[in-house]
């Protein structure tokens, strides 16, 4: 089962691996200090640098945090010749392993992500390294993680503007050690908007979600999967484009005051979001 807390065990070891990452550098252990507002005691840590300091005296709560700035700060670029590729126990092998861990092995610099990728394994940890290495990343089905590659991956070309870069932000937010579900929901949106613009609204430079449901009411969406009548497959990409929109919470201010949307409501937009950019952007719907 996977755990949202670190056990004992996994704990020790990510101070271990703080330690050693931190290191080499007090600049970067100074940073990870401020930004998790680890203090220096009075008294009892003289003997320990900034680096032993942030393994050993994080509190138990913050020591993902630690873990996920280092890896914010962690250079990215320097060639090596490791690649992380997780192992992972038989008994827990089915569900647990997700395409995220598998794909951090197109990061160049893995010295200190190696080792960390093989401790969260390990530990069952609910997190695991974001593809590119910067931050730590909630574990989820490798089906939704393979859907959101795909969509971006076909969504990466002119005619669908930023739509992968909104897409892949909306996922990472999603799914962050500290989720972020207005900035997800809107990212969702935007990706869905670069992805349809070119086929519903291309003249429209001021185009939006809401201007293009409108304007399905007034143009024929070809779909693939057309239905029995020939309008169902239309009917269910204007619902869902539809509830996209309509369940953004958080986008207008209003008399009774704004709410802002829940972590769930996030994870479906994201999903809903990468269903519809990947349609678009592969011409099943035109």
């Amino acid at each position: 089962m996977l755990q949202d807390e670190p056990s004992h065990a996994l704990a020790m070891s990510l101070r271990e691996w703080i330690e050693v990452a931190a290191g080499n550098s007090a600049d970067l252990s100074r940073r990870v200090l401020l930004r998790c507002g680890v203090a220096r005691p009075d008294e009892g840590t003289a003997d320990y640098d900034d680096a032993g300091l942030l393994a050993w005296y994080t509190p138990h709560d913050l020591l993902l945090d630690a873990v996920d700035a280092l890896l914010d700060l962690l250079p990215t670029g320097a060639p090596s010749s490791q690649a992380i590729v997780p192992s992972v126990p038989a008994p827990a092998r089915p569900g647990f392993l997700d395409a995220i861990a598998v794909t951090t092995a197109k990061m160049t610099f893995t010295k200190h992500r190696t080792p960390l990728q093989q401790l969260l394994d390990d530990g069952r940890s609910a997190y695991t390294i974001r593809p590119d290495g910067r931050a730590l990343i909630r574990r989820v089905d490798r089906t939704l993680t393979d859907l959101v590659t795909t969509a971006a991956s076909h969504a990466e070309q002119p005619d669908r503007g930023s739509a992968a870069t909104h897409l892949r932000r909306a996922y990472a937010t999603a799914y962050a050690l500290h989720p972020d579900p207005v900035r997800s929901y809107s990212e969702a949106i935007k990706a869905v908007e670069a992805a349809a613009h070119a086929t519903l609204q291309p003249n429209n430079a001021k185009a939006t979600l809401g201007t293009m449901l409108g304007q399905l009411s007034q143009q024929q969406l070809t779909v693939a999967l057309a239905g029995k009548t020939g309008t169902e497959g239309a009917q269910t990409v204007e619902m869902m484009m539809r509830l996209l929109w309509t369940g953004q919470t958080s986008r207008h201010g209003g008399l009774h005051g704004t709410r802002d949307e829940s972590p769930e409501e996030a994870r479906m937009a994201v999903q809903i979001a990468a269903v519809l950019v990947d349609w678009f952007s592969t011409g099943i719907v035109r």
